[in-house]
């Protein structure tokens, strides 16, 4: 573990008031930044060595702390493990949040630049793999984000995604990979796509 977000559940069990999950650990940090040293059978996604940002149900205030690879993500380049740490659960927290506060729709705004969007657009896009390159890898992190937030997003209410499906520039994002976006995000539970 390289860095660990503080949210107000780690505040509130530093205080005593907050009991963890049964079966987690009682060491507080919910979401992670590090390097992969050992990988468990079957693990696909990660190899020793890569950098990693994940969410964990607990323990993430240590050296060491084991993650579930579906709870963890690539550290984007140009970000430090310590913004790293934070990116995972401010998505899900936002999108529990509006459950808690009697939202029915969340919408992901992947449009107009905004961090989605400099992914998803080869123009703002210059990284290299896993994150940039191919229209797949470009895709990935909205899709790594549609995935986290409808997990904790309840499945009765929809998720949106608002989406910039075109640059408008030579060698910009164009209409064939926001329909091929649209579908892998229609197969992680995204209900709308809001164009833009």
């Amino acid at each position: 573990v390289s860095a660990a977000g503080v949210n107000r559940p780690d505040v509130l069990q530093r205080l005593g008031n907050y009991a963890p999950p049964p079966g987690t650990s009682d060491i507080p940090g919910l979401e992670i930044a590090g390097t992969v040293v050992a990988t468990g059978p079957g693990t696909a996604r990660f190899s020793p060595g890569d950098s990693v940002c994940a969410l964990v149900p607990g323990g993430g205030y240590a050296e060491y702390c084991a993650v579930d690879e579906t709870n963890a993500l690539p550290v984007p380049a140009g970000l430090s493990m310590s913004e790293a740490a934070a990116i995972p659960e401010t998505f899900a927290q936002a999108a529990r949040r509006a459950d808690t506060a009697g939202f029915d729709v969340v919408e992901l705004h992947g449009a107009h630049g905004y961090l989605i969007h400099s992914f998803l657009s080869p123009v703002s896009n210059t990284r290299g793999a896993p994150y940039g390159g191919s229209p797949e890898a470009r895709m990935k992190l909205a899709l790594d984000v549609a995935e986290a937030v409808r997990e904790v997003w309840p499945a009765r209410k929809p998720l949106f995604v608002r989406l910039s499906c075109v640059d408008g520039v030579e060698g910009g994002l164009c209409i064939e990979d926001s329909v091929r976006l649209a579908h892998e995000l229609k197969a992680r539970g995204v209900d709308v796509i809001d164009c833009s």
